[in-house]
């Protein structure tokens, strides 16, 4: 999780894969935020997609 600034609860905390992230703080509410430094080179992010099962049908009686 990322967020542009370390101040808990603000609700600006933000999910992404991103190009560069320095700058930004990575972390968490509950847990703290690390600034990034912004550096001449860029800091990639990721994420993981997820796989969800696929809906069931409904059931017929």
């Amino acid at each position: 999780m990322l967020d542009t600034n370390n101040v808990v609860g603000d609700g600006t905390d933000i999910y992404a894969a991103l190009f560069d992230r320095g700058g930004l703080y990575q972390g968490s509410d509950s847990f703290g935020w690390t600034l990034i430094p912004d550096l001449t080179q860029d800091n990639p992010s990721s994420m993981s997609p997820r796989a969800f099962p696929p809906a069931q049908p409904p059931s017929c009686p």
